[in-house]
């Protein structure tokens, strides 16, 4: 498990498929970085919050279809994080089906998504080319038999 600071572009494309499972963070949830996460394949472990904005992961994930990755206290959020950190198989299968997913879910407006996407394809097209997930391998299993950072 590592923690990883600010980083821009590229950089940041190549930590996310670095990533397995992403945590939401709380007292406020995630947004972009939800959604980045979502796009490169990478499942989020997210926690209901109290308030609206620590429950933007929450919906995020249970609009998308996996009301399965929210917890409903810290103990939940820790099982969830657990129980996907033991199926890397699940991992890699996710990994693989998870940007479809999210185009065929109410998340994806389409007339607002190709209006963006030709900024972002214009911006970061190139270096996302290169790091599809189909692309994707993982690192070796570590000695506790994870591939956390």
């Amino acid at each position: 498990m590592g923690i990883v600071g600010y980083q821009d572009g590229p950089d940041y494309i190549r930590t996310c498929n670095r990533i397995d499972i992403a945590l939401d963070p709380f007292l406020f949830a995630g947004g972009t970085t939800t959604f980045d996460a979502l796009w490169m394949g990478v499942p989020e472990v997210a926690l209901v919050g109290d308030c609206p904005v620590g429950r933007g992961g929450f919906r995020i994930l249970s609009t998308l279809g996996h009301p399965e990755w929210v917890g409903q206290s810290v103990g939940d959020y820790t099982a969830v994080g657990q129980k996907l950190a033991a199926s890397p198989g699940y991992l890699a299968g996710i990994r693989q089906v998870l940007r479809t997913e999210i185009c065929s879910s109410p998340l994806w407006i389409p007339s607002v998504s190709r209006k963006n996407s030709r900024v972002i394809f214009a911006t970061f097209g190139p270096t996302c080319a290169a790091l599809r997930p189909d692309k994707f391998k993982p690192p070796a299993l570590g000695a506790n038999g994870s591939r956390c950072l």
